[in-house]
């Protein structure tokens, strides 16, 4: 998923392994991918992507333990 982002922004985040990936839907692999990497996360798609850093993305984890965030409902 993220070998199809620009090349810029695809050479700065390859130059590490990720510590974590997950892809929303591995069947098709066309869908957003979350990857962790020490300092930032990467959220999104090609064309699409947003960088949290790591206070950033712990505040949004600790959201949804919370509660404060939750699933939208059908």
């Amino acid at each position: 998923m993220l070998e199809d982002i620009d090349f810029e922004v695809r050479e700065v985040i390859t130059m590490k392994e990720a510590i974590q990936k997950v892809n929303l839907c591995p069947a098709c692999g066309a869908c957003p991918e979350v990857a962790v990497y020490d300092h930032e996360v990467w959220i999104g798609e090609k064309g699409n992507l947003a960088k949290l850093n790591k206070e950033e993305w712990n505040q949004l984890v600790d959201q949804i333990r919370s509660g404060a965030l939750r699933k939208i409902e059908e």
